[in-house]
């Protein structure tokens, strides 16, 4: 599946997350340290309520943050991305450039990412979860 940069993030991570590759959860996918980052556009979904959108327009990623999610977030797929991660309407889109390359990439401030690096396929990575609602509480990975 390929997610361009200027569809809308949240839709295309929510997509991606259904249809993981078989095999590869909990792989991680860092970056080599001469890849390019561009941090884009945010992205607010328009069904967004006024605070939720307020919260949303002061959600930042810069590259470093971004590298960082590479290296520590995970594949995450189906239950584990429905159960334990809360989606916000609201993302941060970007590209990664990697020896002449371009992959693209959403952060989520649900600690969730969408990308196609490193082979061009959909995938979603995870962080720490996101608090529970349900619970009020946050779950430990």
């Amino acid at each position: 599946m390929k997610c361009p940069v200027s569809i809308v993030g949240m839709l295309c991570l929510i997509t991606v997350a259904s249809s993981a590759q078989v095999g590869s959860h909990g792989k991680r996918y860092p970056l080599p340290s001469d890849a390019r980052i561009a941090v884009g556009q945010r992205v607010i979904d328009k069904s967004a309520d006024d605070e939720t959108a307020d919260s949303c327009r002061t959600y930042r990623a810069t590259s470093r943050q971004v590298r960082h999610y590479f290296r520590t977030y995970k594949v995450v797929e189906g239950e584990e991305y429905h159960s334990m991660y809360i989606w916000l309407p609201c993302s941060i889109e970007g590209t990664v450039t990697v020896q002449g390359k371009t992959y693209w990439w959403s952060v989520n401030p649900g600690n969730t990412m969408g990308t196609n690096w490193p082979d061009g396929k959909g995938k979603t990575l995870g962080g720490k979860y996101s608090d529970d609602p349900s619970e009020g509480e946050s779950r430990k990975q």
